[in-house]
This record gives C-alpha cells, structure tokens and sequence, in this order.
C-alpha cells in the first residue's frame, strides 16, 4: 500500500460507526482503554532528552492509572524513537497514527521533529502536544491541533538578553548547534532583541550536535574578547564545550541555553561548570532539588526507577510528568464520550492549572508551574527561571544577584 493511501486511513476510520449501529467510533478510544502515542529522541545525539522525558511521562501515567484512569479509561502508551531528527519525526507520526491507531500524540520530540511532523498531525486532525518544541515554527501556520507545553523561543531569547544585560555584558558571542532547528530560529530572536536593547553581537559560531573539537570556534571567541557568551545547543555537547572554553577565557560569563540545564551538562563539564547560568521551565525548583516538591518528587522517582538511565531525571523528565497531567485534565474535561475535537476544545479551556494543586489529581506531586491554554494561545507557559551552577548544582538566581 503507498504512502498516499495510508494517509488517508485514520480518517476513513474515523468515520466508521460500529457494528452495532452506533454513533462513529474514536481511533484509540475502547470502553475501558485510550491510547496515547508519544514520539522522541531515544536513540542519536538527542537521545537523552527522549530517556528523560519518557521516565517523567510514565511516572505520570503509572499514576493515573493507579488512581483508576480518566473517566473509567487506562492510559495505554505507544512509544515511537523520532531519532530527533527531522525525517524521524514525520515517519514516527505516520506510524502513531496509521500503524498503532493512537488517540493523540503527546510528544517528546525536539523542536527539529515536532517542527516537521505537525503538518501530518494538521492534515490527519489528530491532536499534536509537543511537550517540548520551542521552536516557533511549530505554529506556523497556527493550527487548531497543535500544543506545546514549554516556553517558545521568543520568551527565552528575551530571558537571555534580559539576563546579559542584568550583569552588565554589553557584548555577546553567541555559539550554537546549527543542526538543531531551536537553535536556528533563537539565535535569529537573541540577535534581533539584543540589537534592539543595545547589547553587541560580536561573534557567531557554530557545531555540530556529536562535536568534540571546538578548537576554531573557542579561538574566534577568545580573539572577540566578549562580556558573555550564550551557548545553544544540547546538554551533551554544551558539557564538552564548557571545560575547554573555561581553559581559554576563564572570566568570560557563560550563558547556556534552557536545554541544558540537565545533569549532563553538571556531570560532563564538571568543575568547569561552576558559574554557568542557565534557565529552567516547566518547574519552580530545578530537578536538583532535594527539599519541598521536587524532593518529594525525586523521592517518588526513586521509588518507581531504582534504576533509571544514567543522568535522569532531567529537565524533560519532569516536562514529561507534568504536562501529561495537563494533558490528562482535558480528557478529563472531554468526558466519557471523548473525541479529538472534543479533547481539543477542552485543552483550549485548562486555565491557570497545576496538577497536585487540584482537587481531581491532588495524588500528583505539585512541582509544576500554572499552564494556561485558550483558542487564541496553544503555547502552555511563558516562564522561565535563571539558574547557576554553584556546588555541583542547579540553585535558582536571586533577583539582583
């Protein structure tokens, strides 16, 4: 069967009704069962963001289900590697939706494959949640069907050139990941608003997600002499970049992108990371954390992963818990009689929600921050915490400091 007819397959079925006569059936929806699709990077240089966010994601569903479901229904997952690339992508949500007949996606993708993959999810009308695609262009054009969960590229690039000039950097280099589409579309955004705001651009280097010789690009940066650097890229590369741009230019602030603000980066660059600033979204401590929510989070998780992959969790693993609860309150608010469109009028409706700070999903630990969803607006949340590595850890930056 080619690829043109198998498009078209969800579709027909939607619209079949049952035998029995009975209203049209929901792809993934039984009477006691609804599946839920999720693609992401579990394998390639990204893989890391895939580990972590699949661990936040079934810690969440483990839960759900513990506690009976939603509206009488077991979460099911369907779990697809997208690879993080950008052909990965479109080929793990064909399979979601034509091979394994998943109700929605509630991705784990990057930005280079959610970015890619929305238009089938468009076409197809079947609900897309790209937990964590900043990249603007997952909106472009806006679509009734897509949502994201996290901070879009213009609310960090502001947060960078916000901070640069909080510390009084009136020149920044940038060096970024030219493989990674947020990469892409932020360096574009910080370049333009720092422009606007009066802080200099002077230097632009780039790598390759999986580099380990920054040589060049560290020498053009220590020739440019500049009050800051903003690295953008992935938490693996950002710690093999950090040590050897410490050797060169020791004083130079260091400003890395919200991906990185994993355990991988503090395990990698080691004591090379000591005052890195970051950022944080998704949560009001960072996952680091061993007092109030999140450590008793961190304790839940030890309990449900004794033996979890190496450098979770991680920024996407608690993306992955609390927004699948979000995700869970619309098919809440959908009902027993849920559809895609039903689903999708219901997430436009979640306002200022918090799971654990709810009365339904008051079982969920309280560690994210309000996200808010309306037909105008499918991005979730604009905030974004500074952070700095002090002691081996992530500590939130005091206003002023």
């Amino acid at each position: 069967m080619n690829v043109a007819l198998l498009a078209v397959v969800p579709l027909v079925l939607a619209g079949c009704g049952s035998s029995d006569g009975s209203a049209p059936s929901t792809p993934g929806v039984t009477s006691n069962q609804i599946v839920i699709g999720s693609d992401m990077a579990l394998t390639g240089p990204g893989s890391a963001t895939g580990q972590g966010f699949k661990l936040g994601l079934e810690l969440a569903a483990s839960e759900i289900n513990a506690h009976g479901g939603i509206n009488g229904r077991k979460v099911k997952l369907v779990i697809e590697d997208d690879a993080g690339t950008a052909q990965g992508g479109v080929e793990a949500a064909r399979r979601l939706v034509q091979q394994d007949g998943v109700f929605a996606d509630f991705a784990g993708a990057g930005s280079t494959s959610a970015v890619s993959e929305a238009p089938f999810f468009t076409s197809s009308k079947v609900p897309l949640y790209a937990t964590l695609a900043s990249d603007p262009r997952i909106f472009q054009p806006f679509s009734r069907y897509v949502f994201t969960g996290v901070p879009q590229r213009r609310d960090l690039s502001q947060e960078v050139v916000k901070y640069a000039q909080s510390i009084g950097a009136a020149t920044l280099d940038i060096l970024y990941a030219s493989d990674q589409a947020f990469c892409q579309s932020g360096v574009q955004l910080v370049q333009g608003d720092a422009a606007a705001s009066g802080t200099h651009i002077v230097g632009l280097q780039s790598f390759h997600s999986g580099d380990t010789d920054f040589t060049a690009q560290i020498s053009s940066v220590a020739r440019l002499n500049p009050s800051a650097v903003y690295l953008c890229g992935l938490d693996v590369d950002g710690g093999r970049i950090v040590p050897q741009l410490r050797r060169v230019v020791a004083d130079t602030t260091i400003i890395a992108d919200a991906s990185m603000a994993t355990a991988a980066l503090l395990k990698t660059a080691g004591p090379a990371g000591e005052g890195v600033r970051c950022f944080w979204l998704s949560s009001s401590q960072p996952v680091t954390a061993q007092t109030g929510a999140m450590g008793d989070w961190n304790k839940r998780l030890d309990k449900f992963a004794p033996n979890r992959p190496a450098g979770t969790p991680n920024i996407f693993t608690v993306s992955g818990y609390v927004d699948f609860y979000v995700f869970a309150e619309a098919l809440r608010h959908a009902g027993s009689s849920v559809t895609r469109d039903n689903f999708v009028d219901a997430l436009e409706g979640v306002h200022n929600f918090v799971p654990g700070r709810d009365s339904y999903f008051s079982y969920a630990a309280p560690i994210g921050v309000p996200r808010n969803f309306s037909k105008e607006n499918h991005q979730g949340t604009h905030a974004a915490v500074p952070i700095e590595i002090k002691n081996g850890e992530f500590v939130t930056i005091e206003p002023g400091s």
